[in-house]
């Protein structure tokens, strides 16, 4: 069986068609074809309709396979959540404000999906997940960046093509790529803003720490040679 085809009943369902008429916003024909090929009753057919619906948009954050539903592009994933009226930017400040429920709700409602699939995109989104994907590469991996907020904390983790993850910062070789691949520009330069600052915070400490320890030597020579004299003039 072809990857984008699922059996239900008997009846072959292909999600690519289904995936389509949702792109179109003809839900209603979606869940009428879905019913006639199946023979399920109006919520069951809904039901799966929906389910189709909530991994065509879950598709842009999670890998897929070359051939299954989703182009995994950050741009075609904006343009993917715009057909469905949702605005990423919209979903992202709840999600740094600490409102995941509103979130997963304004996605539910909007978009008209079920809850579950709501919530696991906004989860994604909460993860970082959405970042910058790359189409994937013949090792079955793809690049990608996740940046991860924690108690004002910022986490920036990098993924190559090997699958190989790093914690990258602004002082690594490869932060002007990453910075590419991001979306959220604005995460990233408090993300900035809030490195460099404590790198100076750190170089400023430690100047502060070191510059006392100088004078001390200095003192302590100063008072040998004036030992020194003394004895010395006074012999």
């Amino acid at each position: 069986m072809e990857k984008n085809k699922i059996t239900i009943n008997g009846a072959e369902i292909d999600m690519l068609e289904i995936a389509n008429l949702l792109n179109q916003n003809k839900k209603v024909e979606a869940v009428k074809l879905v019913k006639d090929l199946t023979n399920l009753g109006l919520k069951d057919a809904k039901d799966m309709v929906e389910a189709i619906e909530g991994r065509s948009l879950n598709g842009f954050l999670t890998p897929t396979n070359s051939g299954e539903i989703g182009n995994n592009t950050a741009e075609n994933f904006k343009e993917t959540l715009k057909n469905r009226g949702l605005d990423l930017a919209e979903i992202l400040k709840l999600i740094e404000q600490n409102k995941k429920l509103e979130a997963v709700k304004l996605v539910h409602e909007t978009a008209k999906i079920g809850l579950k699939e709501a919530k696991e995109l906004v989860d994604n989104l909460t993860d970082g997940n959405w970042d910058g994907y790359t189409k994937p590469t013949s090792t079955g991996y793809k690049e990608s960046v996740r940046v991860e907020k924690n108690n004002g904390d910022i986490k920036v983790t990098y993924t190559d093509n090997n699958g190989k993850m790093n914690f990258v910062t602004p002082n690594d070789p490869i932060w002007a790529h990453v910075k590419k691949l991001m979306m959220n520009k604005e995460l990233m330069l408090e993300y900035e803003q809030k490195f460099n600052e404590n790198n100076f915070n750190t170089t400023a400490s430690v100047f502060v720490e070191e510059r006392p320890k100088t004078w001390l030597w200095i003192i302590l020579a100063a008072i040998i040679l004036v030992t020194v004299c003394y004895f010395v003039f006074n012999k």
